[in-house]
């Protein structure tokens, strides 16, 4: 085994069926996959994964052995024009396997080579430590939908006054923004990214708008007046340069502690060089934040190195 390994799903499950004990979160439990065959068998001796006896060398016997026992992982799918990219490192005494899910099957190495991830994560969203806007917020459930759902009928009409075909209101309804909140689907809307992550009370109607929509008032992020709601400062300016959503990156990070799983996630959506959002969740509030490029692919290299922690 030189460094790497290509395997088939099913070749991964075969090889995981010769531990008996394997953690909740390892991926010789959670990939089940039936169909292993004589040529994948080949295939696995050729690169030095088993031995003409069909059993672990003493290199790959190590690997799998990490991954049977895993404590913890990290992992993120970048999506965009230029196709997907998935990986996954898993975490066990100090020691991580990387697994990266390809169009031609699973790619296992030990560890990651931090450089040359970022160097690829730069070419597809470029590299910069500039925002176009700073909006750092923290708030409840209903009211991330609310603010979401303000920030989403925002762009729909930049959209179209950009392309010559109305003026931008001078607020919204409440009406407009449940009505968003309700309708938005598919990529182009916030709202549907957060319907995307493991959040309680996903829903929102008209009762709850004005309580919701408080959060955001508070810290100045929008105002009501006679027109309705509408956002103001550097809220407004990040839903009028967050036009069109061009790459997403879907982070996720999970630990087995005492039989139980804990796990996190958090969102990447791009709209440009300079217009970054992430959107970080735990069990009760959601956090937005506009960072840099720069700062995007410090996150990724930083949870691919280092096991999460959720203490």
């Amino acid at each position: 085994m030189a460094g790497k390994m290509v395997l088939s799903p099913a070749a991964l499950t075969w090889l995981g069926s010769a531990f008996t004990e394997k953690t909740k979160i390892s991926p010789l439990a959670t990939i089940q996959e039936p169909g292993f065959t004589a040529a994948e068998k080949a295939a696995l001796a050729d690169q030095g994964v088993i031995d003409g006896g069909g059993a672990f060398t003493s290199e790959s016997f190590a690997v799998f052995e990490t991954l049977a026992g895993v404590t913890s992982y990290a992992g993120f799918r970048l999506t965009g024009a230029f196709g997907r990219i998935v990986k996954t490192v898993y975490f066990k005494d100090g020691k991580s396997v990387a697994i990266d899910s390809t169009g031609h099957g699973l790619v296992v190495s030990v560890g990651v080579d931090v450089d040359t991830l970022a160097g690829l994560i730069n070419e597809i969203t470029g590299i910069s430590r500039l925002v176009n806007a700073q909006v750092n917020v923290k708030m409840g459930v209903k009211s991330a939908l609310a603010f979401a759902a303000l920030l989403d009928v925002t762009r729909k009409h930049a959209l179209i006054q950009y392309a010559g075909l109305g003026e931008m209101p001078t607020g919204y309804s409440a009406e407009q923004i449940i009505e968003m909140h309700s309708k938005a689907e598919g990529s182009r809307w916030l709202t549907s990214y957060l319907r995307t992550l493991r959040l309680p009370q996903m829903s929102l109607n008209g009762d709850e708008l004005e309580k919701a929509l408080h959060a955001s008032i508070e810290v100045n992020l929008l105002e009501k007046s006679e027109q309705g709601y509408r956002l103001i400062g550097e809220a407004y300016d990040l839903a009028t340069n967050f036009l069109i959503i061009e790459n997403v990156l879907h982070a996720r990070l999970g630990e087995e502690r005492d039989g139980e799983i804990v796990s996190g996630e958090a969102l990447f959506l791009q709209a440009g060089l300079h217009d970054v959002l992430m959107i970080d969740v735990d069990a009760e509030t959601v956090e937005f934040n506009t960072v840099s490029t720069q700062t995007l692919v410090e996150y990724v290299q930083t949870m691919m190195v280092k096991a999460p922690a959720f203490r």
